[in-house]
């Protein structure tokens, strides 16, 4: 036998008991126009401050992204600056030994 909340209510104040509390709605106070002008305020105050946030992650994104290709740009010129180094003793010999396994190739046919 299930009783629902607010029957159970109007049953126990028709009794007069006090002992219950009473459901009561709540009341919202209205906001006075002060309050109201300075959450406009605020609101606008953070919609500012969210558009500054936005410009300002995507100078910082794009600045990146040129140094970035500064970076990429300079190390390919370093690169094609850069003087051949000297072959050690082993390259040389083995520079030899692929030209003369060549040549063999060639004078057997194998090779075109």
């Amino acid at each position: 036998n299930i009783i629902s909340p607010k029957a159970r209510d109007e049953d126990v104040q028709s009794l007069g008991d006090a002992s219950v509390p009473r459901r009561t709605p709540r009341i919202r106070n209205k906001k006075t126009a002060e309050q109201e002008a300075r959450e406009a305020r605020n609101a606008l105050v953070d919609n500012h401050l969210e558009e500054k946030d936005l410009i300002m992650a995507a100078k910082a994104k794009q600045k990146e992204a040129q140094e970035r290709a500064d970076a990429k740009a300079a190390a390919e010129t370093e690169a094609v600056q850069e003087e051949p180094r000297k072959l050690s003793e082993y390259e040389q010999q083995r520079l030899v030994r692929v030209a003369r396994n060549e040549e063999r190739l060639k004078a057997l046919g194998l090779l075109v």
